[in-house]
Formats: C-alpha cells, structure tokens, sequence
C-alpha cells in the first residue's frame, strides 16, 4: 500500500473518529458534529473498505448511503470519504464534485476545511481547471501560510489563464 493511500486512510480516520466521538465533539469547540448510530455504522463500514482497499465496495456504501435520508453531517462525511476513494482511482471529477459537496456543510470542523479546499484547489490545478484552481486556493490561503512552492503554484495558474500581472504579484510573495 502506497504512502500517500495510508495517508489518506489515517485523514479519514481521524476525521470520522473527531466526527463519531462524543468527547472529541465537545473538545473541538467549533465542531458540533453529531451521527446517529445507523451512520456511524455504515461509514465505519466504509472506512473499514477503504482500509482494506476495497475500494469499489466503499463507493458503492457510499453512494448508497447518501440516496437515503441522512443528517448532513452525516452527508459531509460520506462526501468527503467519497471524493477521498475517487481520488485514489484517480476519477478526479467525481472527486472535485464530492469534495465540493462536502464543503458545502457549513459546520465542518475548520481544520477540515482547510484541508478539503487544498485539495479541491490541487485537484483543480492538476486537471487544469485554472479558474477553479485559483479560486480554491485564495479561499485555503486565508487559512494557512503557503510556502514558496503553493505560490508557485497559484503564478502558473494566473498564467495559464494569461492573467500576467496576478501571476508576477503571486511569484513576489
């Protein structure tokens, strides 16, 4: 198993136990995220897919899961968990969407924001959806103090869309 999957596997675990347990819930004051049990249950089952690389299992749980009624945590979760296995099969489309989706709970925890708008703005970046890309990353900027490299990044955005000025200012921060 790959380095970057074991990665993605640990982000998702942490975020669904932050998610799931009621102790974790009260320590991260702003995170008011709560599941029913039937919720819990079915995205630890498929997390449990995910860790074992039963991928195709864990979008199917997943897909199925949000045809259902289900609270919107319960959503952004899913959502999240879903854009994370279409990324690993590299469907980055279906992962910008799914991201996206989850992004749109307002109460997601704000380090999982951040998280999920750096990946919505590489995601875009790499499927060359220049507008996107720098749309999502002025948004994760706000949040975090980007290195040289995420400048860089941001510069060759701008170019691309033949914005030179915001490109050369990018490159001079």
């Amino acid at each position: 198993m790959s380095i970057k999957r074991l990665a993605s596997i640990g982000f998702l675990s942490v975020f669904i136990w932050i998610a799931i347990t009621p102790s974790a819930v009260s320590a991260t004051k702003k995170s008011n995220i709560t599941l029913s049990k039937k919720e819990h249950r079915v995205l630890k089952e498929a997390q449990q897919a995910v860790s074992v690389d039963d991928l195709p299992l864990a979008e199917e749980l997943l897909l199925s899961f949000n045809q259902k009624k289900i609270s919107k945590a319960a959503r952004a979760l899913s959502q999240q968990m879903l854009g994370k296995v279409y990324q690993t099969q590299l469907d980055y489309p279906n992962a910008l969407i799914a991201y996206e989706k989850a992004l749109s709970y307002q109460k997601l925890p704000l380090s999982t924001k951040v998280k999920l708008f750096e990946q919505v703005h590489k995601l875009n970046y790499y499927v060359k959806n220049w507008e996107k890309s720098v749309y999502w990353w002025l948004k994760w900027e706000k949040r975090v103090k980007p290195t040289a490299d995420d400048y860089l990044l941001l510069s060759n955005a701008y170019k691309h869309q033949k914005k030179w000025k915001q490109a050369r200012q990018a490159l001079l921060k």
